[in-house]
């Protein structure tokens, strides 16, 4: 009988006797294997998986306002669709995943037939990005991991974290001048660097996210070279993090590494080492932090201050506009802010901020049921970094937002994951 939840199986298989396990584990592999010539359109669902998770932080690759993670997405639906049709994947979708854009049309349905609201088309678009980075998204995680398991998860989630790396990448290549992607990606004006995103803070908040989940992978590296290419990515990432400039990422998603590094040495027997490296932490900020940050926005400057005040303005509308009708906001044409909260409430009000947020809830709270250690601290890092990071910026439904943290309740809540599958570090 099978009872798997959305995000794996409801019942604890590490209580069931050994050979119920294999015998579990191989009709779970054995699912998508029952046609030798199915195999081909299988493959191609899981492709489209893995180029959506790759590209989802590319959001300067766009023709027309639609970008390629997108387009990816809506194929690798439409397959997957297919497939469960001829019974070659497992595809359940609950209720639930539906939850924040059903809200949302429902909401934009109200406001233009009966109060009036304009912005229909903005409307009708931000209820399809809502649908692709969080029920799609949902969507698609699920089915790859009820189908195949717990390595194909992990899996999308390397190529999710390996294509945050390569946006940063270019980021890097551009500055030094061997690259100009400016001339083939869609990016907004300035100096700041983009690398493969439409915007700073896009591409810094890909970062942030990714740090827990680079930490995660380090972690779970079998070999010591393999440990080390994550390491290097890391450091990518850092760095492309810096030249972002964005406030939003140095604080939130520096903050993430530092819990990230802290969280891998209490997971080892270097974890001694927790108690000197708080002791030091102050002289380093001293010495080595503050003049750092000196050279960033947070230290303020013309460029700031203007920010600062068009961030305040648009704040303020987004109060003026919740505060017009508090239940469903005033519409996704008057609504505005520079914080997802702001932008929810501004556009469809209380009912949208719950839908939404209730739905980030549900996903941490399976995280958070887990089996303790490394993995779980790791992504619970990771769906902090998405409320943190929300509250300082507007990014609601940017298509890579959710890959990590709903790749990671699918692995938690399968109970036949264990931390016994990540390779922790014995010695320093």
């Amino acid at each position: 009988m099978d009872n798997r939840t959305p995000f794996g199986n409801t019942r604890d298989d590490r209580a069931l006797p050994r050979h119920n396990i294999a015998v579990q584990e191989s009709a779970r592999s054995s699912y998508g294997r029952r046609n030798a010539g199915a195999m081909s359109t299988r493959n191609l669902g899981s492709s489209f998986v893995l180029a959506a998770a790759l590209t989802s932080s590319w959001t300067g690759v766009r023709y027309a306002e639609v970008g390629l993670s997108d387009v990816l997405l809506a194929l690798a639906l439409l397959v997957f669709l297919v497939q469960s049709g001829l019974g070659f994947r497992r595809l359940r979708i609950p209720l639930w995943y539906f939850a924040p854009p059903l809200i949302a049309l429902v909401v934009l349905g109200v406001g233009t037939i009966f109060l009036g609201s304009d912005g229909a088309a903005d409307g009708l678009t931000f209820v399809l990005r809502l649908f692709l980075s969080m029920t799609v998204v949902a969507t698609l995680v699920s089915s790859e991991g009820d189908t195949f398991g717990a390595n194909q998860t992990v899996r999308v989630l390397r190529f999710w974290a390996f294509g945050v790396a390569l946006a940063g990448l270019a980021a890097i290549t551009d500055l030094v001048g061997l690259t100009d992607f400016s001339v083939v990606i869609s990016r907004s004006t300035g100096e700041r660097a983009t690398g493969l995103a439409f915007h700073p803070n896009s591409l810094a908040f890909s970062l942030t996210l990714a740090i827990p989940v680079l930490g995660y992978l380090v972690s779970r590296s079998h070999t010591k070279l393999g440990a080390l290419l994550w390491l290097g990515v890391v450091v990518v990432c850092a760095v492309s993090l810096y030249l972002a400039d964005s406030r939003a990422g140095l604080v939130v998603g520096y903050c993430a590494l530092i819990a990230t590094g802290l969280i891998l040495i209490n997971s080892t027997r270097s974890r001694w080492a927790l108690a000197p490296v708080g002791l030091l932490s102050i002289p380093a900020y001293i010495l080595f932090v503050a003049p750092f940050l000196s050279t960033t926005r947070l230290s303020g400057d013309a460029g700031t201050a203007q920010s600062n005040a068009g961030r305040t303005e648009f704040a303020n509308e987004a109060f003026r506009s919740f505060a017009a009708n508090p239940l469903v906001g005033s519409g996704f044409g008057g609504g505005a802010g520079v914080a997802v909260p702001l932008v929810l409430a501004s556009s469809g009000g209380i009912a949208l901020i719950l839908a939404y947020y209730v739905f980030i809830a549900r996903v941490a709270k399976t995280i958070a049921s887990g089996e303790r250690g490394p993995a779980r601290s790791l992504f619970l890092l990771s769906a902090l970094s998405v409320l943190v990071f929300g509250f300082l910026n507007n990014g609601v439904s940017e298509r890579f937002i959710f890959w990590p943290i709903l790749i990671a309740a699918s692995l938690l809540a399968d109970r036949g994951f264990s931390e016994a599958d990540v390779s922790r570090r014995a010695s320093p």
